[in-house]
């Protein structure tokens, strides 16, 4: 029944954003973030299909494909208004896994946008317990087929850089394998079995990029909030409130430098292990293994330094640092986990500040990774 509803409601919420691509006849809001030299108009081009490998601590050795498809409403000089994107993606890997990742961002002239990532995954993974001091050797391994579908609604307020909408989270997780002798098979974890989840709350953004693409100068802050009701028939009841901050500043022509800020805390203890707060990920703290560290409470910094150097090419120095916790008083300076690494950076289309990028990034714990994908981290 609860497979059914999910059906259902994603059918849904795919008919609303497929229309909301519809052009509207409203006047266009007062708003700077539009893509620099309008004349990469991809509406009109074949999508380019670009190669994927890489090697992360949870998938080992990936293989796949991606593109990128921008598109939407222009200005009287030929800009995007808020240009619209969609970048699917699908990968393989050496531990048999298959991922199918989308991401789609949708502004309408009208100021309203929506955002939606939808994954569909079949997972063998590893499972460490929880906690910030978790080691190697507490692996256990699980497999897992996960279908996931979040995002939001928002409307941009009278004055442009504000908006505020209504987040959303649609997930069913199916266990399929588990270690006989694990803590996943001895119901000692929340989440054993999987479960459906389906959790709304408020959101809310101030944004004054100059390039939702490729930002160069400005701010990007969000706060997001999300409940998991009783309600809505969920398997599991908790909430959770995130705060992201992001600071982007050019210097010179060829440089720029990127911040982000990141906090999540989780209310309750009924959450399933796979919705805890995670450290690592190709859009966190690259190098740490996703499911390595997890538990209630999250917190990281980022910084980032962009760098153009030949024609199409560049390159990058990234690094941070962060923890988990299961009370926010169980923070200290001596459980933060560091990263590092660098990257290089081919802008494939001629006009548009779109990169591919590939990222090599090491961990003070000893994790490495090599993370491949289209459009920066953060």
């Amino acid at each position: 029944m609860r497979i059914k509803l999910f059906t259902l409601l994603f059918s849904v919420l795919f008919t609303v954003v497929v229309k909301a691509q519809v052009p509207s006849s409203d006047p266009v809001p007062v708003d700077t973030l539009s893509i620099k030299n309008p004349t990469d108009d991809t509406s009109k081009k074949r999508l380019p299909i670009l190669p994927l490998l890489g090697s992360t601590p949870e998938t080992g050795i990936l293989f796949g494909v991606s593109t990128l498809k921008v598109f939407g409403k222009k200005d009287a000089n030929g800009n995007f208004i808020r240009p619209s994107t969609f970048a699917p993606r699908v990968a393989f890997t050496f531990k048999k896994q298959f991922i199918f990742h989308s991401d789609l961002e949708i502004y309408q002239q009208s100021g309203l946008g929506i955002n939606n990532k939808t994954e569909f995954l079949y997972f063998p993974n590893l499972f460490y317990g929880t906690g910030n001091n978790t080691e190697e050797e507490d692996e256990e391994r699980y497999s897992a087929i996960v279908a996931w579908t979040k995002g939001f609604f928002i409307k941009q307020l009278h004055e442009a850089s504000f908006f505020a909408g209504i987040s959303y989270d649609f997930r069913v997780d199916n266990i399929t394998e588990v270690e006989e002798d694990g803590a996943l098979n001895n119901d000692e974890v929340i989440g054993d079995e999987g479960g459906f989840l389906w959790g709304i709350g408020p959101t809310l953004k101030f944004d004054t990029r100059d390039n939702v693409i490729y930002p160069e100068n400005g701010w990007l802050v969000s706060l997001n909030g999300i409940v998991y009701p009783d309600a809505l028939a969920n398997d599991y009841h908790f909430s959770r409130m995130d705060l992201d901050a992001r600071r982007y500043l050019s210097v010179g022509d060829k440089n720029v430098f990127a911040f982000q800020s990141f906090v999540s805390f989780s209310t309750e203890s009924e959450i399933p292990f796979y919705k805890l707060n995670n450290l690592g990920a190709d859009v966190r703290l690259r190098g740490i293994n996703a499911n390595r560290y997890i538990d209630r409470h999250v917190f990281y910094f980022q910084t980032e330094y962009r760098r153009d150097v030949y024609k199409r090419f560049g390159m990058v120095f990234f690094s941070g640092f962060g923890e988990v916790a299961n009370q926010v008083n169980q923070f200290k300076p001596n459980g933060l986990k560091y990263i590092g690494g660098a990257g290089l950076r081919y802008q494939f289309t001629k006009d548009s500040k779109i990169n591919v990028r590939i990222d090599f990034s090491a961990a003070s714990d000893g994790q490495t990774g090599i993370y491949a994908g289209i459009r920066e981290s953060f």
